[in-house]
């Protein structure tokens, strides 16, 4: 079973897609609220999670910066207006 960190830019209705089809969920709002972007994937990698978000400062922050991830699934970024949730 997938598991994901869904981080607070994402929203509920992406955590709600998500378990409605299976899927291991838990959001950043509700277990460390306006968390540091840094102790998201931390957090995530620690429990094999993969974090959804929207936050374009994550990839800065997994990829150029080499920080340890389960995997980073970042929605919507190139389009004006648009959200994750837009998928559901």
């Amino acid at each position: 079973m997938l598991a994901f960190l869904v981080d607070e830019s994402a929203g509920h209705c992406v955590a709600d897609c998500l378990r409605a089809v299976g899927c291991d969920v838990q959001l950043v709002s509700e277990i460390i609220p306006q968390a540091e972007d840094e102790a998201i994937p931390a957090l995530a990698l620690r429990e094999g999670r993969i974090v959804v978000t929207n936050d374009k400062d994550f990839g800065e922050l997994v990829f150029r910066s080499g920080l340890g991830h389960a995997g980073v699934l970042l929605g919507g970024c190139d389009q004006p207006g648009a959200r994750v949730t837009d998928a559901c």
